[in-house]
């Protein structure tokens, strides 16, 4: 169970009207595409929480049922927003984004529905394990097609170093990607000798040498604060692997968890740049 509870983790409005006949503004539809993203994000933890307590008892089947159903109905009406305003670039991997989420609530609904026991097979972890890879991996995959959009807009020197540093912060978070993918590969085969949180310190120490735009300190802030706990994470899933115990596994449960909170946070923080930033040029 500890291998599913992390590769579930693992792998975390503002609508402006433009006059009658004016052009849209793509850097407004961006925001309001990344505001879509988050209020999805946030769902699909919820969700994932819910499971979760449910698995260990501390929710009934019906309650739970109710709130994962209730997630996914909210869940469709965001990322129908969502496709509604990703440039013509982005569309494929945002209409794959929002299709691979759904699967993962449906999937908590009808594990719940059917009374699922928690442990699965190696097919299924690998299964679920694909799925988060690549939500996340659709959602790098918008991003930096809708950037290689924005920032060639005309605009503020401002606004123009924002989307710099985001760029940055996009590479970096490809990284993370590919560290989610070892950690998800070194549980499966139970590989005591992975250096995880080694390379976790090493993705850190990427991010930290990236120089911010004042605009974007505290947003960076908070997502050096993300590999932080990304790194603690990978140091308990490594005592995982090594000693799999109740105390190991509670430990990952808990890293899991602050580090799901903080995936969200940084984005929104990312999110609240952006959007002061446009306001100053309305």
């Amino acid at each position: 169970m500890n291998r599913r509870q992390l590769l579930a983790g693992v792998v975390v409005g503002w609508l402006v009207s433009a006059p009658l006949g004016a052009a849209p503004d793509l850097r407004l539809q961006d925001l309001q595409l990344e505001e879509q993203i988050s209020k999805a994000q946030k769902l699909c933890v919820e969700a994932g929480e819910t499971y979760q307590n449910w698995l260990n008892g501390r929710v009934s089947s019906n309650v739970a049922r109710t709130e994962v159903a209730l997630r996914l109905q909210k869940l469709e009406a965001f990322q129908k927003k969502a496709a509604a305003l990703a440039a013509a670039s982005s569309q494929t991997s945002v209409r794959h984004w929002a299709r691979m989420q759904k699967q993962e609530l449906q999937y908590f609904g009808q594990a719940i529905h059917q009374n699922l026991p928690a442990a699965q097979t190696q097919a299924q972890l690998q299964r679920r394990w694909q799925n988060a890879v690549e939500i996340q991996s659709d959602l790098l995959e918008s991003r930096r097609r809708q950037l290689l959009v924005v920032k060639k807009l005309p605009g503020s020197p401002r606004l123009g170093a924002y989307y710099r540093w985001r760029e940055s912060m996009l590479a970096v978070m490809q990284s993370e990607l590919a560290l989610a993918q070892e950690v998800a590969q070194a549980f499966q085969q139970q590989d005591k000798t992975a250096t995880l949180a080694r390379k976790a310190l090493s993705l850190h120490s990427q991010a930290a040498l990236i120089k911010p735009p004042l605009d974007c300190v505290v947003a960076h802030q908070v997502y050096l604060e993300r590999f932080a706990s990304l790194s603690r994470l990978c140091g308990s899933a490594q005592q995982a692997i090594t000693a799999p115990d109740a105390d190991t596994v509670a430990n990952l449960q808990e890293d899991e968890e602050a580090y799901r909170k903080k995936a969200l946070a940084s984005d929104d923080a990312s999110l609240a740049a952006l959007r002061s930033l446009l306001s100053k040029t309305r």
